[in-house]
């Protein structure tokens, strides 16, 4: 792949190319066999897992730029709508991390109480559901098992409903002006991590 080729689906993946890029995505999904719906704008090289939380937030209400917000943000946190889970950075990273062993103060936070808490409920779906106290309260909300079945948080449809429930009780009562990406984001990465690419 030349350099040129490269930049521009760099550029057409993020979304910086407007309608020349949506058309080299869709000539790409056409290649690939992907049916796309044509009233949606999908900005990455993962439709399907995009195309099914655009859907969900739409179904749920968002529009305008609280949509825009919503989908940006989301699009930060699962590393352009590619990784649902995430990710470890080598062995006993999510203990060391989250667990009651080695991070008791982070672990207290997330309700982590029981040794392997931090491995089990990891960073999963589109917004990082991260912590038993965070699986329980979203497992209650939408009557899904997950503290059980934690796994079930990365699956595309449900990691958008909890997206959902968790911009709908975290973010939205906090926010009055969702063009303020500075202040949303704080509601989702205190740390304001990426700021610049949500």
């Amino acid at each position: 792949m030349r350099a040129s080729e490269i930049i521009a689906e760099d550029l057409t993946r993020r979304g910086f190319l407007g309608a020349m890029g949506a058309g080299a995505a869709t000539g790409a999904q056409a290649s690939l066999g992907l049916k796309m719906p044509t009233d949606f704008n999908v900005l990455s090289n993962n439709p399907q897992n995009e195309i099914t939380l655009q859907k969900v937030a739409i179904g749920s209400g968002l529009k305008g730029p609280e949509l825009a917000q919503f989908l940006a943000q989301m699009k930060h946190e699962s590393w352009n709508f590619e990784r649902l889970k995430e990710k470890p950075m080598g062995k006993g990273y999510f203990e060391k991390r989250y667990g009651v062993q080695y991070a008791p103060k982070t672990a207290r936070i997330l309700g982590n109480t029981r040794p392997g808490d931090g491995e089990k409920y990891h960073g999963r779906g589109f917004v990082q559901l991260t912590g038993r106290d965070n699986y329980r309260m979203a497992s209650r909300a939408l009557n899904i098992d997950l503290i059980n079945h934690p796994e079930y948080a990365a699956r595309p449809d449900i990691a958008a409903k909890i997206a959902i429930w968790y911009w709908k009780t975290r973010v939205r009562p906090n926010i009055t002006n969702f063009k303020d990406t500075a202040t949303v984001t704080k509601y989702i990465n205190p740390a304001m991590r990426g700021l610049k690419d949500r």
